[in-house]
């Protein structure tokens, strides 16, 4: 019975959104290099490259800043759904 209500609770789990996980899309037609630093500039750094039209998504629970290389940089809570529009951060509602 344990191990029955282990497996469904994983599903659940793993199946429910994060609360803060950022969304990151590309509108634009080029690819972009974005570089996501954890916490308020100090954390770990990751390199993503970022196609025409993809999205990401990734965990941001401590807040982000999130750069376009050679493009803006911008602080995110990590619950945001942004895309990138002209070489821009642009926050969806």
């Amino acid at each position: 019975m344990w191990k029955s209500f282990l497996i469904a609770t994983s599903v659940i789990l793993v199946s429910l959104p994060s609360a803060y996980a950022l969304e990151l899309t590309n509108n634009d037609e080029i690819e972009y290099t974005i570089v996501v630093t954890d916490g308020e500039g100090d954390g770990i750094r990751n390199s993503y490259d970022l196609e025409a039209g993809s999205t990401i998504e990734f965990d941001c629970a401590a807040g982000c800043t999130v750069e376009i290389v050679d493009g803006m940089q911008q602080q995110f809570n990590g619950s945001e759904v942004v895309t990138i529009i002209d070489n821009e951060f642009v926050i969806n509602d």
